[in-house]
């Protein structure tokens, strides 16, 4: 059974918590559980972002309760679902964008979404909003009880076991830059246009939505989180924080210490960790 854990707050400035995070189990006729992990981050400075955040989520929550009769009824449910999330982000977008001309307002949010189903996931992603991948660090080696790492003196404690992957890219200006070879990684982070984005769902009647398929172990951890978390901390740092724990705590901890930083927007942490085979032990309902 998997475990999960969810937390958001509006951070230390803004009045409104314009994030939204969502998790819903979708069952087949054998018991076996698709997941379905949202978070959408309302577009600050831009009207109504606490709205588009919510309503992209519940659009898509709606398409992928509509439809589960087609994709459990073929040999995998991401061999609909790959080119379904295409379409479905792209209306989205375009109702949403639409909405915007009419009310004479730009109406926006970021949108990363998760799927996992049998050790396999699937993502499709728009926005500054990250997915990691908290992962076994893989040795090629016979030797199973080498160090992953040489210490540097006798000092230094022992590195994790574990690596942490963004699944997600940036869609922001100092993303493009860091690609182009015109500006350094580790400057990205702290750049004061390290928050301006190149493409998120509403602003435009078009988007290019990031897509990647992957495999997961049991013990593996998935976070999706908005910037008003990651924005605080290095990756290093983030999975350091990251234990087998009780997930809702953790996730808890997280949302806290990134306030505790001095982070002035929304900030949202949605934990998940894979468990057994996803077959279903009892009831879920929708949690958001």
């Amino acid at each position: 059974m998997f475990q999960y854990g969810i937390a958001t707050d509006r951070g230390n400035v803004k009045m409104v918590n314009e994030d939204h995070a969502f998790l819903r189990a979708f069952t087949d006729k054998t018991g076996l559980q698709l997941y379905l992990a949202i978070v959408a981050d309302g577009m600050g400075g831009h009207a109504r972002g606490d709205y588009a955040s919510q309503w992209v989520i519940q659009q898509l929550n709606e398409k992928i309760e509509a439809t589960q009769q087609y994709f459990f009824a073929v040999e995998h449910p991401f061999i609909y679902l790959e080119e379904a999330l295409k379409k479905w982000v792209q209306s989205i977008n375009t109702k949403l964008y639409r909405t915007g001309v009419r009310l004479k307002q730009q109406i926006g949010t970021t949108l990363s979404v998760l799927v996992l189903f049998k050790e396999r996931f699937l993502l499709i992603h728009v926005g500054d909003s990250r997915i990691y991948q908290r992962t076994r660090f893989m040795v090629n080696s016979a030797q199973d009880t080498m160090p992953l790492f040489e210490a540097k003196d006798e000092t230094d404690t022992l590195v994790s076991p574990y690596l942490l992957k963004q699944l997600t890219e940036d869609h922001t200006w100092v993303r493009e830059k860091v690609k182009r070879g015109e500006l350094r990684r580790d400057k990205a982070r702290l750049h004061p246009k390290s928050n301006l984005l190149v493409d998120c769902i509403g602003i435009t009647d078009k988007v290019m939505p990031h897509m990647e398929e992957g495999r997961f172990s049991m013990d593996d951890i998935f976070v999706l989180c908005t910037d008003g978390f990651y924005e605080n901390f290095t990756d290093d740092q983030i999975l350091a924080d990251l234990t087998d724990n009780d997930l809702n705590s953790q996730a808890e901890y997280l949302v806290n210490k990134a306030k505790s930083a001095g982070t002035r927007d929304n900030i949202t942490v949605l934990l998940i960790k894979p468990g057994a085979d996803g077959r279903k032990r009892k009831k879920r309902s929708i949690f958001n």
